[in-house]
């Protein structure tokens, strides 16, 4: 059996509307559970937003660089609605769960390719603000991602790079004619100058009718307010 790793913190977030929100961040990773080299890896954010996730990686051998992986993901985030003048006017629950079962290729130390199949849950509902019929659905897919992460920290990196990328075919469980394909392209450049100033490249691309997106916020220069 390989190290065991334990991390937590909390997270702040605030805005000069007197907006205020925290978290609680849990990781927990055990390495080495067995003679190939399995994890455990798992993650948890808990405050405005509630996040999720477990996953047990199985190496096909020690030396081998193709796995298997298993896992469940929550996420339950409140999505802040603005009209164009910037005022608040309603919050969103949107609920998402997925059971998975994939199988992968890793890329050296950059990152991994996989491919898997997955079942799940997704419930979009009023929280305040307006009158919104709850939206759920059941439903089954297949996903492709490749992950590749060369950034020297994940909270505040000050060089490399990162890519993720991932196409899905989804499907109602109650009615397969209710299906949907879309993706999700996101990159990242850092650079850190001599003079110690820190300059961050970001872009991102999605197809997905229902994907959130904030562009307000701590270090995002539109002049927008938080998950605006």
């Amino acid at each position: 059996t390989g190290p065991t790793y334990v991390r937590f913190g909390i997270e702040l977030e605030g805005s000069t509307d007197a907006d205020a929100n925290y978290a609680f961040l849990f990781n927990l990773n055990r390495t080495w559970l067995n003679a190939a080299g399995a994890s455990w890896y798992n993650n948890l954010r808990l405050g405005k937003d509630v996040h999720l996730r477990t996953e047990f990686m199985q190496p096909w051998s020690a030396t081998s660089p193709w796995f298997a992986a298993g896992g469940f993901a929550l996420k339950n985030d409140v999505l802040d609605l603005y009209t164009s003048d910037h005022k608040h006017y309603a919050d969103l629950s949107k609920s998402w769960n997925r059971a998975y079962l994939d199988t992968g290729y890793r890329l050296g130390q950059y990152g991994d390719l996989r491919l898997g199949g997955y079942v799940g849950h997704n419930t979009t509902k009023a929280k305040i603000g307006v009158p919104f019929d709850k939206i759920s659905s059941q439903v089954f897919g297949a996903k492709t991602s490749v992950m590749i992460d060369q950034l020297d920290s994940a909270r505040w990196p000050r060089s490399g790079y990162s890519l993720e990328a991932d196409l899905n075919h989804e499907a109602d469980l109650n009615d397969n004619q209710l299906s949907n394909t879309y993706g999700k392209l996101l990159a990242n450049y850092v650079y850190t100058t001599p003079n110690e100033v820190t300059l961050r490249l970001t872009g991102s691309y999605t197809n997905d009718a229902v994907n959130y997106v904030s562009h307000g916020g701590f270090l995002r220069v539109g002049g927008l307010q938080q998950d605006e």
